[in-house]
């Protein structure tokens, strides 16, 4: 699994620069998103980061989420109200536990 919101410019990338052919070019692209400040959000499923790595191996991690609607108050982004921040962990959750289906249990990992 992924975390939507951590992994979400990931396929822009790979769109705008395809994979990389050597070790510099990986590095330099590498370079570019560190860099990168602000990256607007979008959902991306599942089939589309299994497309860019074939080999990956997933782990989905679901925190308490009291703990995460919490982390998303303090942030300067994302819902502004308790409820608004429960219900967005709630929409993640799920969106991740519908994609396992999608990866081969030998390269998924659930963690709580």
């Amino acid at each position: 699994m992924f975390f939507r919101s951590e992994t979400h410019f990931i396929p822009a990338f790979y769109r705008v620069y395809g994979n990389p052919r050597s070790k510099s070019q990986a590095l330099k692209l590498a370079k570019k998103m560190v860099k990168m400040e602000w990256i607007a959000r979008w959902e991306e499923d599942i089939d589309t980061l299994r497309e860019i790595f074939p080999a990956a191996r997933f782990i989905h991690i679901v925190r308490d989420g009291r703990d995460v609607s919490l982390s998303l108050l303090k942030a300067n982004f994302g819902p502004r109200t308790i409820y608004g921040a429960a219900t967005y962990w709630q929409k993640c959750v799920q969106a991740g536990l519908r994609s396992e289906n999608s990866v081969p249990a030998n390269r998924l990992m659930n963690i709580r």
